[in-house]
């Protein structure tokens, strides 16, 4: 039961591991769509500079937010990284655990060697009274 459990949590740490890679490498699930908003040109009046205040306004909004676009990009790729190392942790945890049910397995069968002493034998390491 112990070797089915490892392995399937050795398999859920490549998954973790892919996941991470997935994420490094396609971060669209935290992109920013922003419009841009076209220039338009009227007569010398008051409307005019409005409009022309208001489009400073709109284009500084958008390249605020290519900049969180470019911050949650480089997020998603830091996220991407931690999640690919955990499950390479998972994976080597697993792993080992399976390394080591296996040993046990073949060590079962083998006699176990037990070193026999006598009390003469330990006399010189017991304390004196």
């Amino acid at each position: 039961m112990n070797k089915i459990f490892n392995i399937i949590g050795m398999i859920i740490g490549v998954v973790i591991i892919l996941l991470g890679i997935l994420f490094v490498n396609d971060c669209s699930l935290l992109s920013y769509n922003g419009s841009e908003t076209s220039h338009y040109t009227f007569g010398g009046d008051y409307y005019t500079e409005q409009y022309n205040v208001t489009e400073n306004v709109a284009d500084n909004v958008l390249a605020l937010g290519n900049y969180f676009e470019n911050v949650f990009e480089d997020f998603a790729e830091t996220i991407g990284i931690f999640i690919a190392l955990f499950g390479g942790v998972v994976f080597c945890y697993f792993g080992s655990k399976l390394v080591e049910e296996q040993k046990k397995a073949t060590n079962v069968g083998q006699p176990i060697v037990v070193k026999q002493e006598t009390v003469s034998d330990i006399a010189h390491e017991l304390p004196e009274l």
